[in-house]
């Protein structure tokens, strides 16, 4: 959850969102949740594959990164 009024973190959530619209929605329709969820499927493999206009790595290598270093949850908040 972002606090209100703090625009930073915002458009990071933001983008992902016109992303899938742009490059697996625009101009197509679907008969069904399971076609959507196809092509998003297949799109997902192209995206991680391409390198980040900002940092340069491959988006794909740098989620892996990013998700091994999380840790767990705690058992209790």
């Amino acid at each position: 959850m972002l606090a209100a009024y703090r625009p930073t973190g915002k458009g990071r959530v933001d983008r992902q969102v016109l992303i899938v619209r742009d490059h697996v929605l625009a101009g197509r329709s679907f008969s069904s949740i399971e076609e959507l969820d196809c092509a998003f499927n297949a799109w997902v493999p192209l995206r991680r594959a391409k390198s980040h206009g900002t940092h340069g790595e491959v988006i794909g290598h740098r989620a892996i990164r990013d998700h091994m270093a999380l840790r767990p949850l705690p058992a209790a908040p």
